[in-house]
């Protein structure tokens, strides 16, 4: 892969990039929990890119894991969306629902809408573009993210809805890429990236100014359907703790 990101987008953030790691189980959700992650994201791939886990499993690792990491959850597609969103604990600080379907952006805001109108107050609602949209029936990530701007969304997500081994990284141009989190940094947006993101991925990524990167299957022991390594979530921690100082290094010549 032969990418030019590193020269596009100079990050002016000496901080590291977060983290978003993405569990399927309390069992997988204490196994990190110790660790320097940014945000613990709910989430069961067998359902789908954004796939649900059950409501019991939310309150379960908020009585069950001691951590200072954020909590995030994914409610699956719209209408699966709409049958948990009220379930959600204000304890969460995000929720996401993909866009799958919903190929206009008034058909995105008003799914916006309703969840919000559901969520705790404390809960911000994810803004999700479909690096592959057209796979997903959906609207392409620069109309997502203007539709997220005009809602007062803060967080914008850029994932893949085919898991079938391609980077995010395959379908979007270093060009582009950097447009939308250009973009996105302009309107007051926190970036997330994340699909398929593979650990040789993070020097270039960190070179934008994202918020957080979020992985499951490069930390997982197989696919992102096997079970989560922590030690390979250290691992990524601990690098992209080295990029940040070498970022703030090449700064301060």
């Amino acid at each position: 892969m032969s990418l030019s990101l590193a020269a596009a987008v100079p990050t002016t953030d000496s901080a590291a990039t977060g983290l978003l790691v993405s569990v399927r189980s309390v069992a997988e959700a204490a196994s990190i929990a110790p660790l320097a992650v940014d945000v613990i994201d709910l989430k069961e791939p067998r359902r789908g890119p954004l796939g649900a886990t059950d409501p019991e499993l939310w309150h379960r690792c908020l009585a069950e894991c001691t951590t200072s990491a954020l909590w995030s959850v994914a409610l699956g597609e719209a209408e699966a969306a709409l049958r948990w969103t009220a379930e959600v604990p204000a304890e969460f600080s995000y929720a996401k629902a993909g866009p799958a379907g919903l190929d206009r952006p008034e058909q995105l805001a008003r799914l916006w809408d309703q969840l919000r109108e559901q969520l705790p107050a404390s809960v911000a609602l994810v803004a999700v573009a479909y690096a592959d949209g057209p796979a997903a029936g959906t609207i392409e990530p620069e109309h997502v993210l203007e539709a997220a701007v005009a809602a007062g969304l803060r967080t914008f997500l850029l994932d893949t809805f085919g898991k079938d081994g391609r980077s995010i990284l395959e379908h979007l141009s270093p060009e582009r890429l950097r447009m939308l989190v250009s973009r996105a940094a302009a309107a007051g947006c926190d970036v997330v990236i994340a699909g398929g993101v593979n650990f040789d991925a993070l020097a270039t990524l960190t070179q934008l100014q994202i918020r957080r990167i979020g992985v499951r299957g490069g930390v997982c022991g197989g696919n992102r359907q096997s079970a989560i390594d922590p030690s390979q979530v250290a691992h990524w921690v601990q690098r992209l703790r080295e990029l940040a100082r070498s970022d703030h290094a090449s700064e301060g010549r």
